[in-house]
């Protein structure tokens, strides 16, 4: 059931008042364990959802999300709440307005319950948060805080950003879904920046209905309603550098949903499941070929562009950084202007090769993450490959969704019982297809959902 659905069969989800204080009671139950907010505001929630309901109840909701809780990342600026971007650096720091995103949801009658946990910066340190579906694993980053507060039911949904994995990563380990639009869709005024060629709106919600509405009221309502499901005709499978780091339980459970996907009728163009068909099979390779080093291509980039801002932290404040934001600036330091162009041109070809791909398919199909959350809080940064999966379709400016249709089961840790953990499937389409690739999601959550 979407956040946003009025059709709920909970009447106590559809009064604002009512909604809120469940969001509130599983605060009080689960924050001490989860961890997923730097700070919420009980009261003042509740005058906004006390306004929203007088507004229901007359008939005049100011948008579909009026009265829906949302969570906010620490990143983005908030008028009436500190932003301090995981960083001892910008403790208590006060913008005293609002970013343009939680402007806009605002005026949509939204109720911004709080802020929550970013890892440092969103590319450094992990912050306290723990994973709500095994509390002993990673949440992922760089929005952890957005994607536990989402997955434990804390709020209907949440924003977070992305410059390489920082949405659909946290998605796929907590089993959500996380939207990243194409570069640009979605305002990012006042929210911190960290590579401005790349900083992308990322969006955290229980189902592709919520995360497409959530943008859509981002952007003024632009999209046309209502969002019909819509089978694809053919679609690519993609792979990438992160393959390499895959967990083999995972690329089974990928493969039985390209099976499922296939029996449905869909044709698969991929050399791994089923036969490349040959005009295809081109612009596929040439795809997966541009991208090989799309890794390096995307640390390079972002660490020429955070240099000099960071560099002047690093100098007000001596040892203040973290190891890995502390490394990018030491890296952006070490790298040119003609080796920054140069990437720059790679990352077009990227993108035009995608466009040359989307024109013959209807999306592109790969993993969120090679493996279920791992063990730990990733102090010190992901593992090798985590980013992987998620760095191309960032780079390339793609909207991309994680989808939570997969799952692995592991062994038991000490006396908890054996578990089935979360793994997105990532679904890709060229930049500015949003529309479809959620129409397209839409689909694939319902066909590949376990309860279908």
């Amino acid at each position: 059931m979407g956040a946003v659905d009025r059709a709920s069969a909970d009447p106590a989800m559809l009064d604002p008042r009512l909604r809120l204080e469940r969001r509130l009671e599983r605060i009080a139950a689960r924050e001490r364990h989860v961890r997923a907010f730097v700070c919420h505001d009980a009261d003042a929630a509740r005058r906004m959802a006390e306004a929203s309901g007088t507004r229901l109840a007359a008939g005049r909701a100011f948008s579909a999300l009026d009265g829906a809780v949302l969570g906010v990342k620490d990143v983005f600026e908030t008028a009436d709440s500190p932003t301090t971007c995981g960083s001892p650096i910008l403790a208590g720091f006060e913008a005293r307005r609002d970013a343009a995103a939680v402007a806009a949801l605002r005026r949509a009658g939204a109720v911004v319950l709080g802020k929550t946990v970013t890892t440092e910066f969103a590319v450094g340190a992990a912050g306290p948060t723990r994973n709500p579906v095994a509390l002993e694993r990673s949440p992922g980053g760089s929005s952890s805080g957005s994607a536990a507060a989402v997955a434990d039911g804390m709020v209907d949904m949440a924003l977070g950003t992305q410059t390489q994995s920082s949405t659909l990563r946290p998605a796929s380990y907590c089993g959500i879904v996380g939207f990243k639009p194409s570069f640009g869709a979605a305002p990012m005024g006042g929210a911190h920046p960290l590579a401005p060629s790349m900083d992308t709106m990322g969006l955290l919600a229980p189902d592709v209905t919520t995360a497409w509405t959530l943008l859509r009221v981002l952007c003024g309502e632009a999209w046309p309603e209502p969002l019909e499901a819509v089978r694809p005709v053919r679609v690519a499978l993609l792979k990438t550098a992160g393959w390499a780091h895959a967990d083999p339980g995972v690329l089974d459970a990928f493969a039985r949903a390209v099976r499922a996907i296939e029996a449905a009728g869909v044709a698969v163009v991929d050399g791994m499941v089923g036969g490349r068909e040959a005009h295809d099979a081109a612009a596929l390779a040439a795809l997966e070929t541009e991208l090989a080093d799309a890794d390096t291509v995307s640390e390079d980039i972002l660490a020429y562009e955070m240099e000099w801002p960071f560099r002047a932290y690093d100098e007000a404040h001596p040892g203040m950084l973290g190891h890995r934001v502390k490394a990018l600036v030491d890296l952006g330091r070490a790298i040119d202007p003609d080796h920054h162009r140069a990437n720059l041109v790679r990352r077009e070809r990227m993108r035009a090769r995608l466009t040359a791909l989307g024109g013959n398919v209807d999306a592109v199909l790969t993993l969120a993450s090679p493996t279920p959350a791992p063990l730990g809080s990733e102090a010190e940064g992901p593992p090798p490959g985590a980013r992987s999966f998620c760095v191309p379709a960032t780079l390339m400016g793609a909207p991309a969704l994680s989808l939570p249709v997969l799952s692995l089961p592991v062994p038991s840790v000490g006396e908890a019982p054996p578990a089935a953990l979360p793994v997105g499937l990532q679904v890709i389409a060229p930049p500015g297809r949003d529309r479809h690739l959620a129409a397209v999601g839409r689909w694939l959550e319902r066909h590949l959902s376990p309860a279908s």
